[in-house]
């Protein structure tokens, strides 16, 4: 025979009104979360990843598996993780050196430098 439980001794998430009173609270530390800066950061980091998965299923044809063996499966998705890496790596080298906020001011010191040497060479 099964052994006889008082209502005393039952689980509390037995019971409709505690198991909403738990939700309530879940919520309420969900929503403290939310408003966090490592939830923010944690946000960004997960949009960069899920994109690189998203790339894989649907241009690169992750989306379906050819192979059933674990090994293949592996060997599948890293030879589509370095393909897309490759794709990568070219559209950065591709890409033309972007300015920097103070490249001005560099400019303005080798300017300032070839002026020097400049007027050396023309005072000797």
């Amino acid at each position: 025979m099964w052994p006889m439980f008082a209502p005393t001794t039952m689980h509390q998430c037995c019971f409709r009104a505690s198991s909403s009173t738990k939700t309530n609270q879940l919520d309420n530390v969900l929503a403290s979360w939310l408003n966090t800066p490592e939830f923010a950061k944690a946000q960004r980091q997960r949009e960069k990843v899920e994109a690189l998965f998203a790339e894989l299923k649907n241009q690169i044809g992750l989306r379906r598996l050819r192979l059933r063996r674990l090994k293949f499966v592996r060997e599948q998705f890293f030879l589509a993780a370095a393909a897309q890496n490759i794709k990568r790596l070219v559209r950065f080298l591709s890409q033309r050196p972007h300015r920097s906020a103070g490249h001005h001011l560099v400019e303005r010191r080798q300017e300032n430098r070839r002026r020097m040497l400049a007027d050396e060479k023309a005072f000797r």
